[in-house]
């Protein structure tokens, strides 16, 4: 079981072209172990300038695991339809019976 009371979340900022594919892998590790997410429920949660949830993303089509990598994607068809924004996201993991920040950051949405 990993316990520290000073973890802060990593930061870290990405972002699409509206209308395009979209994907980010993800791994964890304390001193070096990776941290086994599927021991978990990852839950992303996108909000928009508002501060208002936008998108939630859960295990199944557009969150899965790749071994120990945690695989975010948005096809397309979803993206073509989000406003060009600055949105806020968090990687938040239900692990050993506690709810925990891993990632946070900026997702922006651009066009050309």
């Amino acid at each position: 079981m990993i316990t520290n009371e000073d973890w802060k979340p990593a930061e870290y900022n990405t972002g699409i072209m509206k209308g395009d594919d979209f994907r980010e892998e993800f791994t964890f590790s304390v001193d070096g172990n990776i941290i086994d997410l599927s021991l978990g429920d990852p839950v992303i949660t996108l909000k928009n300038s508002f501060d208002l949830p936008f998108r939630v993303f859960s295990i199944g089509d557009q969150l899965k695991y790749n071994g120990s990598t945690l695989v975010w994607t948005i096809p397309s068809s979803n993206t073509s339809t989000y406003s060009l924004d600055v949105y806020e996201y968090k990687l938040e993991v239900n692990i050993y019976g506690s709810n925990r920040t891993f990632l946070k950051g900026n997702f922006i949405v651009d066009a050309i």
